[in-house]
């Protein structure tokens, strides 16, 4: 995660599948725990003739219990506020094992889930755009706010996308330094 190459001995323990992504989860002999590795991001694999046991007491479902997909972290309580127009949407799938509904007024639809950390979670909320608010916790809504602010910049229409910006033919000429009193 650290887009850091290391060398890694590891006893593999399951693979899973998350958004399109497989993920390997092992036990990893230089951090001395079970870690969640991106298959995509190996770059190189060596198959060792060594044996090894999954220890009787490990639990994948346990292991990932809480995440919202891959992410591990602590518990958090989310509750989310969604309009009438993603409300049935949201209320006929199967997002997380911990979600309750409550129906508000106005055929919208309060959401509460406890999930392991708020990285997952948060990027699914942003897809429901201003059909979806961030009751709590109050560190997740304000991340939201920001990441509102920073795409709205990005969108604003005086903003010259990097695709349409003029390309220069020649280089620049350096910035010459002028005396004081002196004019260009």
């Amino acid at each position: 995660s650290r887009d850091e190459v290391t060398s890694r001995r590891v006893d593999p323990y399951h693979l899973t599948l998350f958004n399109g992504a497989c993920y390997l989860v092992a036990y990893c002999h230089m951090r001395q725990a079970v870690r969640i590795f991106a298959v995509e991001r190996i770059r190189d694999l060596e198959v060792l003739g060594l044996r090894f046991e999954v220890p009787a007491d490990f639990n994948v479902e346990e292991y990932l219990k809480g995440a919202w997909g891959i992410v591990r972290g602590e518990v958090v309580t989310v509750k989310v506020l969604f309009a009438r127009s993603a409300a049935r949407y949201v209320r006929d799938h199967l997002w997380h094992p911990t979600q309750k509904f409550r129906d508000l007024d106005g055929g919208r639809l309060e959401m509460t889930l406890q999930v392991a950390d708020t990285l997952e979670v948060r990027r699914w909320i942003l897809g429901y755009g201003s059909e979806a608010e961030v009751l709590a916790p109050a560190s997740l809504r304000e991340a939201l706010r920001l990441e509102a602010e920073a795409l709205a910049r990005k969108l604003a229409p005086e903003r010259v996308p990097p695709a349409e910006m003029p390309r220069l033919s020649e280089p620049a000429a350096p910035l010459r330094s002028l005396k004081p009193g002196t004019r260009r």
